[in-house]
């Protein structure tokens, strides 16, 4: 084995390269070991680095390269338009668009490619890869702008959103309550009994009782079913309440027949003769409804209903002045209704108690401010000869109602007795041209005072 050479002196600065290329050509031929390293070399020939170093650091330290990782595999990204466009030989896509109705416009990367046919389609041929579509018709945006990718594999896209309904909660099961017993049941249908004869009774709740209460009350007492009451009371209450839904169905003779034997089980209630009074009247058999009306309150003198209905019939009868005493009976004994109110004011006024009416009728209006309630009161106003008040009631009336002739024709006259002929005969022809039939003013009474208006203009 040859021994290490080695360079006493180390070799000052060579200045070119061929004389390195030598010495190493020369190791190599004397067949020199691998031990014999690199950095030996490097040292041989131009000395001691890292002492060099600490001499001089004008010659910087090579660092060695850092070791080469191995690439990690990394994920195939799905394809893309710009990797489509890059790689023309991708495969187009034949992609069916889907829509619920035709001439649907569809847009790709704010391109309009087209739009579908009458089957709510649109094909096309795409390159794999992303897209922003987006989908209007004629009125409004269907898709709003949203991104797709197109793969392979894709055969459709929907231009609209699905609805996911959502299965309705489960119900809960009802609670299981112990059955009622017998007893309870006949004290529970007994209270709603004595409730709905209570609120008959009841002037402010009377209007209130309905045809399915008085099935309530017959099924009940047809079934024995109503506590703390005898057998009379409860077959009185039995025929009274057949009387009432027969009068409901305007089964007249069945009515009277029903109410006649409930008067026979409690004579001394005022209820069945008011019951007969309003069969009467239903009829339109006024004076043989008063009679009865008149018996219901010489048994109850404070069953307000009654005397209610016994002002209607004296009215119908024309007997003014009984049916106001009626009314106010009414009114008095707790009845007090818009529609007893305007009935006793109407009546006042044509008695001439103007000033009670028109107090009557103030109070009227604030609860009701119809056209009805404000020509009444302009009515009173002008047989009191106060145009002025008469007007503003008139003018509040067509503010209520335009449409309402007996104003503007009640308003005309006024016009016509203050002399204001040009304001007169426009509310004559107004009034006119709302109620060209006559149906609500006297319409040749209108024509001529039109012309007698319009001739006090021209002169």
């Amino acid at each position: 084995m040859f021994g290490r050479i080695t360079i006493k002196k180390p070799i000052r600065q060579l200045t070119h390269i061929s004389t390195v290329v030598i010495i190493s050509l020369a190791v190599a031929a004397l067949g020199i070991c691998p031990a014999f390293g690199q950095d030996d070399l490097r040292n041989s020939v131009y000395g001691n680095q890292k002492k060099s170093a600490d001499k001089s650091k004008t010659t910087p330290k090579k660092k060695n390269p850092p070791p080469v990782a191995k690439s990690p595999k990394r994920s195939v990204p799905k394809p893309s338009t710009e990797t489509a466009k890059k790689n023309p030989a991708g495969n187009p896509v034949n992609v069916t668009f889907l829509s619920r109705e035709p001439s649907v416009e569809v847009y790709l990367n704010e391109k309009n490619i087209g739009a579908t046919d009458v089957n709510f389609q649109l094909s096309k041929k795409l390159a794999p890869g992303e897209y922003l579509l987006m989908a209007k018709n004629k009125r409004q945006v269907l898709l709003p702008t949203k991104k797709i990718t197109v793969f392979p594999e894709t055969t459709s896209i929907k231009l609209y959103e699905e609805v996911v309904v959502k299965p309705p909660p489960p119900k809960e099961k009802p609670v299981e309550t112990e059955e009622k017993s017998e007893i309870e049941l006949a004290i529970e249908i007994s209270e709603k009994v004595k409730k709905i004869l209570t609120d008959y009774n009841n002037p402010a709740t009377t209007d209130l009782v309905t045809v399915d209460d008085w099935q309530i009350v017959f099924q009940a007492a047809q079934l024995g079913r109503i506590q703390n009451y005898t057998a009379v009371q409860i077959e009185a209450q039995r025929w009274f309440a057949t009387g009432q839904i027969e009068l409901s169905k305007k089964e007249f003779t069945n009515a009277f027949t029903a109410f006649t034997k409930a008067i026979e089980f409690m004579p001394t209630s005022a209820l069945p003769y008011y019951g007969l009074g309003n069969t009467y009247f239903a009829k339109q058999q006024y004076l043989d409804a008063a009679k009865m009306y008149q018996k219901a309150v010489q048994t109850e003198p404070q069953m307000a209903m009654a005397h209610k209905k016994l002002g209607d019939a004296l009215r119908l009868q024309g007997k003014s002045k009984e049916a106001i005493a009626a009314y106010k009976n009414a009114i008095q004994n707790g009845y007090n209704t818009i529609e007893t109110r305007m009935w006793l004011a109407n009546l006042m006024l044509d008695t001439k108690q103007i000033e009670e009416a028109l107090e009557t009728l103030e109070g009227v209006a604030r609860e009701m401010p119809k056209a009805e309630i404000y020509i009444m009161i302009g009515s009173g106003y002008q047989k009191l000869k106060r145009d002025v008040s008469a007007i503003e009631a008139y003018q509040k009336a067509i503010d209520a109602d335009p449409n309402s002739a007996l104003a503007y024709y009640r308003l005309a006259e006024v016009y016509l007795n203050q002399r204001e002929y040009p304001k007169a005969k426009e509310a004559y022809e107004k009034a006119l041209s709302i109620d060209s039939d006559g149906k609500t003013i006297n319409r040749a009474d209108a024509q001529r005072k039109l012309r007698e208006a319009a001739g006090k203009i021209n002169r």
